[in-house]
């Protein structure tokens, strides 16, 4: 995650599909704040709930386990 944080800031910022996932990646560590995150990212339906996404969604875009 600091390794992604580190690139961002090189490049002075990320598009909304890199944000979605970031905070993906961040939510079971801060699932709060991540759902708030989720929601101003996403809107504000219920059905736009990070707690309905799949777990796996990165790792089957392709993002690494290790």
């Amino acid at each position: 995650m600091m390794e992604f944080v580190n690139e961002a800031y090189r490049a002075k910022g990320i598009s909304k599909s890199q944000a979605e996932r970031f905070v993906l990646i961040l939510s079971p560590f801060a699932p709060h704040l991540c759902e708030e995150l989720w929601q101003r990212l996403r809107g504000n339906e219920w059905k736009d709930s990070l707690t309905y996404e799949p777990a796996d969604l990165y790792f089957s875009r392709g993002g690494r386990a290790d």
